[in-house]
């Protein structure tokens, strides 16, 4: 079953005092789902901070950022969907406006447990070649095959990185939008090679060093970088740190030898 058809389905036949929990890396289509909801249904669709005053979908995102005390309000408006929120989480009226509480985290072990319960859990996965190019084709129906193709190729399965493609692929050609967004065949881009170039120096690295060497947030590293990496299985990550493999040995080192002579 489609990521769609079973968000759906959930939202068809359950109750509106669970919530939706969409768990994944950034870029995997949280948000457009819930945008896509809330249009399928003809809804609004609201943040937080937001004032309520017609029937909506709230939309939470980047749960896993709220201390304890917001969460434990999101889990009063999930128990009471006749309650509104006016200017923020600070203030409820009685009105039956709120149709049902939408969350999305990448990191689902910082959402509190009663708000879990209280949650449809929908795990949100790579995208496989064929859903990126119906994503892109609903931006830019007009894009040629060729382009579809190799840019389904280069997205690592990430829908935000395919539109971002696609947008500059639309202005300047796509063979151009590559040069400039520094992607290669693999759809690697800057900042995956600094990283295996990190690793190429040291047998291990912690993600605590990684992150200082490379002026990256330990969450963007462990939520963005690596999980592609670990896809191609250019890197190992275990108890001592990390380390590449021989795949990703290879790759750098022939980026950096091409480097070389390109300087030469």
């Amino acid at each position: 079953m489609e990521i769609e058809d079973r968000i759906d389905e959930i939202w068809e036949n359950t109750s509106s005092n669970k919530s939706l929990l969409f768990v994944g890396y950034s870029g995997l289509g949280k948000t457009y789902q819930a945008q896509r909801v809330a249009e399928k249904y003809g809804l609004a669709i609201k943040g937080v901070n937001d004032v309520i005053d017609r029937n909506c979908v709230l939309f939470i995102d980047e749960a896993q950022m709220y201390s304890v005390a917001e969460q434990q309000k999101f889990i009063a408006m999930i128990d009471n969907p006749i309650r509104h929120i006016s200017g923020g989480l600070g203030v409820f009226n009685l009105k039956k406006v709120l149709a049902r509480v939408i969350l999305a985290t990448t990191t689902l072990d910082k959402i509190i447990e009663p708000l879990q319960t209280r949650s449809y859990k929908i795990m949100f996965n790579f995208y496989d070649r064929d859903i990126i190019k119906d994503i892109i084709l609903r931006h830019y129906p007009n894009m040629p095959d060729k382009w579809l193709d190799d840019i389904a190729t280069r997205s690592k399965g990430n829908a935000r990185i395919a539109i971002n493609i696609a947008d500059v692929a639309n202005n300047i050609g796509l063979e151009k939008a590559f040069q400039l967004l520094k992607i290669d065949e693999l759809g690697l881009e800057e900042e995956d090679r600094y990283y295996l170039a990190t690793l190429f120096k040291r047998e291990y690295a912690s993600v605590n060093t990684i992150s200082t060497l490379l002026g990256y947030s330990k969450e963007a590293i462990i939520q963005v970088i690596e999980p592609y990496l670990q896809r191609l299985n250019f890197i190992n990550i275990t108890s001592r740190g990390r380390s590449l493999t021989q795949e990703g040995k290879d790759y750098i080192l022939n980026f950096l030898n091409n480097m070389g002579n390109k300087n030469d």
